[in-house]
């Protein structure tokens, strides 16, 4: 069963269509190691200013090459970015799986912990959403904040929705149960969700902004859709992420 989850959960794609330089931006590949013993790719966008680092999980298709337009309007608004491709995308080796993002995110958290310094911030859209959810639950792991943005309560919820037969999505693992997760997470947390996202209706985010303690704050994007709602949301947006973040960091 989970073969075959993973089969129609994760759409990974290999080659790296464009780097950081393509977009304008400086960068450095950092190769991780994971603790089951998993090479993994990503990129740090530098930025000497920077007052935090924000680590980016995408989503479950693709590669990081199609979050620079995205990241290079997190750098532009002064923040420094880590893109991470999971197992099985870009050049990461392995296959992916849901298993396998968990441990993708913590040698992404090990690694910057020990080698960046300073505040680390754990961003995550859609599926990437729940990965951050996971990570900061772990006891170990302190972010100055969390933002999520179209991001599922947990699988079987998504699977009704998208499932032509709901409920089929019974008989499936309960994988990524966020919605449980997140009542456990105390840092600073962001949900931010498009109240037209055509895969992961705005009623998610509400659900998980509900069910997670303060400190915590809702941002509803009007006419966002599930892959541009940092596009529809423009200035206002990541000068929203910003003014959060910097009152996360404020409160440590």
């Amino acid at each position: 069963m989970k073969a075959i989850l993973n089969q129609y959960m994760f759409y990974p794609e290999k080659p790296l269509w464009r780097t950081p330089a393509d977009v304008g931006l400086p960068y450095e590949n950092i190769w991780l190691h994971t603790a089951d013993g998993v090479r993994l790719h990503g990129w740090l966008i530098p930025h000497m200013e920077a007052p935090a680092t924000i680590l980016f999980f995408h989503g479950n298709a693709g590669n990081i090459a199609d979050r620079l337009d995205n990241a290079r309007l997190l750098y532009e608004a002064g923040w420094q970015v880590f893109l991470l491709d999971y197992r099985g995308f870009g050049q990461s080796e392995g296959s992916p799986s849901e298993q396998g993002t968990y441990h993708d995110a913590r040698a992404t958290w090990e690694w910057a912990d020990a080698e960046l310094g300073g505040p680390l911030v754990l961003f995550g859209r859609s599926l990437g959403g729940a990965v951050a959810i996971w990570l900061a639950a772990q006891p170990d792991v302190s972010p100055a904040a969390l933002l999520v943005e179209n991001t599922f309560t947990r699988g079987r919820d998504l699977a009704r929705h998208l499932l032509s037969i709901p409920w089929v999505a019974y008989l499936l693992p309960d994988f990524y149960p966020s919605l449980d997760r997140i009542k456990h997470i105390t840092c600073p947390k962001l949900i931010i969700h498009g109240t037209e996202d055509e895969l992961i209706p705005v009623e998610h985010g509400r659900r998980l902004y509900a069910a997670a303690p303060p400190p915590k704050e809702l941002f509803i994007v009007p006419e966002g859709h599930h892959n541009d709602t940092y596009l529809v949301g423009g200035e206002a947006y990541f000068k929203r992420l910003s003014a959060f973040i910097n009152s996360a960091m404020s409160e440590e």
